[in-house]
């Protein structure tokens, strides 16, 4: 049997240049309009924490309304809370009752129907957030 009868089809692939370690490669993986980049996934793995990875971190054009993924007032109930607390960060106070003391306090939804407005949210602690959203009477 001849060198490379095995599979032929391999030999026509791409020579490559590995974008971390410079080695040539056949990029064997090239399909339609992506093109292999790596030699290994041992470099792509180096490659991702060094180089990858921090494009995406860095990239101001990702966040909020500008990300492909946002959805605005049709995010979830988990969603929009994170978010209110990224916002305006953790209650220290209740403004119902005005304690102060060592609580919990959570984020509360005046009219109960979730949007991203900032001026639609109250610190409360968690008794008067219960008896706010008519779980429990106080």
């Amino acid at each position: 049997m001849k060198k490379g009868s095995i599979n032929p089809h391999l030999w026509k692939a791409r020579i490559g240049e590995c974008l971390k370690c410079k080695v040539k490669f056949r990029a064997i993986k090239d399909w339609k309009k992506r093109k292999q980049k790596y030699c290994s996934s041992i470099c792509y793995q180096k490659a991702w924490g060094t180089v990858v990875r921090p494009k995406m971190r860095n990239n101001p054009g990702l966040k909020n309304d500008k990300n492909p993924a946002w959805k605005g007032d049709r995010a979830g109930y988990h969603a929009i809370h994170k978010w209110i607390i990224r916002k305006l960060g953790t209650p220290q106070k209740c403004e119902n009752c005005g304690d102060d003391s060592n609580r919990k306090y959570e984020w509360a939804n005046k009219d109960h129907k979730y949007r991203r407005n900032l001026s639609d949210w109250m610190r409360l602690c968690t008794p008067c957030h219960r008896a706010h959203d008519g779980r429990r009477s106080r």
